[in-house]
């Protein structure tokens, strides 16, 4: 048993050592990684407690008593200790996740912000995290199921996040959340992506809609897209009757969503995209991508393994990069920056093991080169791809960094629109 526990104890270790060094290489072992790393990191109280409790039956059956066990005992504290730190750390990050804002907008900007949207929490409570999947907040109703378009018999449905009270002002700001998933079926849905961030905004008086778009490989590029427009021209022709502002939107999603909500913003009015709705109005107020991919071309060579292109081939555009360059920039943010794009803030893990840290580090610096509007970036420390699927604290601190900044655009509009 003592051997056994060592075994267990050596599990341990390599899995804390992903979280603070995750592997990067071959795509599916980093796959592998990423997932344990995700879990063991952003779960850590719980994984604390699955540790501290296996060690219960081994001391049983004296274990303990032998020096391998010792050993595999003193191991797993260690690795316990070390996770939990990791994960402990999230706790001081509120200024640094401001810091963006404060250097864009000055130490005053928060005066802008309409005082009928509600208050943005000044701290979370710790219960949270003790329950980190559970995102319902009260006085927030979701309506789930709607369908908005029919394509070629597949149902575009969106899912719309509203407070049981509207407030006073009778034109919320909007958010329009697109869920990621690698643009591939059975990888994610508008279920349980950004439910933290969609509740605290509803909370508040935002109107959130999140959408379900076709997906591959049943579904090639760009219908993934087309079906995002979808939704924000639904926006635009029905949001009123929910109290929402139709001409104030703010387009968010991670990953496969930070691409299409970055997509999204740099390509208004596209009609490439828009089949079929060319007239209708699909620029947006800002953006929100949480560690997107803004190259589909690689031209820069920054991406992590060559998995985003076999992907990219065999199942969600279906034709070789070789010969269809333009095909792939075409669906590419980084290859579509222009000056009058909306302000963006770009949000990227440092510890994100499946998108390229580097990658958003360029696509802001080129987008900052040439776009008229601000564009703000926060780099998250210890942070892994899919940060803020969990309640924890570095992922609270940046959800209350960006509902400061949404609510900072839409003060900023209603200041301009009087």
């Amino acid at each position: 048993m003592a051997t056994l526990y060592f075994a267990l104890a050596l599990l341990a270790c390599a899995l804390t050592l992903n979280v603070y060094r995750p592997y990067l290489g071959r795509p599916l072992p980093t796959l592998f990684g990423f997932l344990c790393g995700w879990w063991y990191g952003d779960l850590a109280p719980w994984v604390v407690v699955v540790l501290l409790l296996s060690a219960i039956p081994f001391a049983l059956t004296g274990s303990f008593t032998e020096p391998l066990g010792v050993a595999g005992l003193l191991m797993v504290i260690g690795s316990a200790g070390a996770v939990l730190w990791q994960y402990l750390q999230g706790l001081t990050l509120r200024t640094h996740c401001e810091a963006p804002l404060r250097e864009a907008y000055g130490e005053t900007f928060a005066d802008l912000i309409p005082e009928g949207l509600g208050i943005v929490p000044e701290r979370f409570s710790a219960w949270r995290y003790v329950r980190p999947f559970h995102a319902r907040l009260p006085g927030v109703q979701v309506s789930r199921d709607l369908t908005i378009a029919s394509v070629d018999g597949w149902p575009v449905n969106i899912d719309v996040y509203s407070p049981k009270e509207r407030a006073d002002t009778p034109d919320a700001p909007v958010l329009l959340q697109i869920h990621g998933g690698g643009w591939m079926e059975n990888y994610g849905d508008k279920r349980t992506q950004a439910l933290p961030l969609m509740n605290h905004l509803a909370a508040q008086g935002w109107i959130c809609v999140t959408v379900d778009y076709r997906l591959s490989p049943a579904h090639k590029w760009p219908a993934h897209i087309i079906d995002c427009k979808r939704a924000l021209a639904w926006i635009r022709n029905n949001i009123a009757d929910w109290g929402g502002n139709p001409d104030f939107v703010v387009a968010t999603g991670g990953s496969a969503g930070g691409h299409l909500s970055s997509l999204l913003a740099l390509t208004a009015n596209d009609p490439v995209f828009q089949p079929g709705f060319e007239e209708t109005d699909t620029t947006v107020a800002a953006c929100i991508p949480f560690y997107g991919v803004y190259d589909f071309s690689d031209q820069h060579g920054l991406h992590i393994n060559d998995g985003l292109r076999q992907a990219m081939e065999q199942y969600v555009i279906g034709k070789p990069l070789s010969g269809n360059e333009e095909l792939y920039r075409q669906g590419s943010p980084l290859h579509r920056i222009h000056s009058a794009a909306p302000p963006f803030f770009v949000v990227h893990g440092s510890h994100d093991s499946l998108t390229s840290l580097a990658e958003a580090q360029l696509f802001t610096e080129q987008l900052r080169t040439c776009s008229r509007s601000e564009v703000l970036f926060l780099e998250l420390p210890g942070a892994q791809h899919a940060f803020d699927i969990f309640a924890t604290p570095k992922a609270d601190w940046c959800m209350r960094a960006v509902m400061l900044f949404a609510n900072y655009q839409y003060g900023r509009w209603l200041q301009s629109a009087d």
